[in-house]
């Protein structure tokens, strides 16, 4: 947990981009004589926003962790309650209650709620819950914005942490089975946000992590030029 605030600890808001383009988050985790294996595209855990939320929490409780434990217990209760709401898509009120109640005081919090470092759980399922009620939103109106939104919660959650990073298929399977064949059309008229969302996330990380080291970036306006240069390369193919 010490590994995770030193790091966060920057002298200026200016210093956060060097969050999106320096190390790999893992070895942030580790204990001080740990030796990192090479940052490459499929060992490494490229999660910049969450080093940004962490400053962010630096700034007022600096090294004390019970700041940091209010922070993970608030944010859990306000998934408790997105997790009651988007049960209501589904089922009564008294299941939605029921289930929240069990995500709420489930015993394997006690194992890592206290966890700095699990915060990481807490904010990435938060996006991940608001995109699901934008989504659902965006089905029962068909209004643009929610659906734009819901794009948008899905890429705060990438960064946050990578593992929701095939959401686009499960939208593109689920769409073609609720309705039936011949609705590929349909499925990627769906998923197209996510799919940009993951290709944007996955590039991103190919050019700051190569499956070849010697590929890396250290500069952040090289960085900014490959990525500009990768989107507007793909576009044109």
């Amino acid at each position: 947990d010490f590994g995770v605030i030193f790091h966060s600890l920057v002298k200026d808001w200016k210093d956060l981009i060097k969050f999106f383009y320096q190390e790999n988050a893992a070895n942030t985790y580790q204990p001080s004589n740990y030796l990192p294996d090479d940052s490459t595209f499929l060992v490494v855990f490229y999660r910049p926003l969450i080093f940004v939320f962490y400053y962010i929490q630096s700034l007022f409780w600096g090294t004390n962790p019970y700041g940091y434990f209010l922070v993970s217990i608030f944010f859990h209760a306000l998934n408790a309650v997105l997790f009651f709401n988007i049960s209501l898509f589904f089922v009564s009120y008294i299941w939605a209650f029921l289930g929240a109640m069990f995500f709420s005081f489930h015993s394997s919090l006690g194992a890592w709620i206290g966890w700095v470092s699990a915060q990481q759980y807490n904010f990435e399922l938060f996006f991940l819950f608001l995109l699901f009620i934008f989504f659902r939103w965006y089905l029962s109106s068909n209004k643009i914005h929610y659906y734009l939104l819901a794009c948008g919660c899905f890429l705060l959650c990438l960064f946050t942490r990578e593992s929701a990073i095939f959401l686009p298929l499960f939208i593109f399977v689920g769409v073609y089975l609720f309705e039936g064949s011949g609705s590929l059309k349909s499925s990627f008229y769906y998923s197209v946000g996510f799919i940009f969302v993951s290709s944007f996330y996955l590039l991103v990380r190919f050019l700051l992590f190569p499956f070849s080291v010697a590929r890396g970036i250290d500069n952040p306006v090289l960085f900014i030029k490959k990525i500009l240069h990768g989107i507007f390369y793909s576009a044109y193919i």
